[in-house]
């Protein structure tokens, strides 16, 4: 009868075991679950976060590209009234519109003529309307 309460006692005991050891793997893979979600949610958050880096610093060039047409303007026509001949004022002129049409390129400003093209509202800004 000893025998049979120390197999009781053995069976109870491997059991709570048992239980213990699938509480505690359950335990675990939750965890392991919540890590993948958390590291889920940090990589879109980075990911946001560099697009809307991309996007500031875009309206930050565009804002500022903006503001710089019209001392392209003016280069331009201080150019035109300059004439054709050589002048150190005028190479200065050209030398500085020359620059200041580089950096602007460096920074997504396109040069577009659209002399004789249909008007595009993509590339195009109307000044005014016949």
């Amino acid at each position: 009868d000893i025998e049979s309460q120390q197999s009781a006692a053995d069976a109870a005991a491997a059991t709570g075991v048992n239980d213990e050891v699938e509480r505690l793997r359950a335990e675990v893979e939750q965890v392991r679950a919540d890590a993948l979600r958390e590291r889920a949610d940090l990589e879109n958050q980075r990911k946001r976060v560099a697009r809307d880096i991309d996007q500031a610093r875009k309206f930050a060039n565009e804002k500022l590209l903006g503001e710089l047409l019209p001392v392209f303007d003016s280069l331009d026509a201080g150019l035109k009234a300059a004439g054709d001949d050589p002048h150190p004022l005028r190479e200065g002129l050209e030398l500085t519109y020359k620059q200041l049409l580089k950096v602007a390129a460096d920074n997504g400003l396109v040069l577009l003529d659209p002399t004789g093209q249909p008007f595009n509202p993509e590339h195009h800004q109307a000044i005014s309307q016949v």
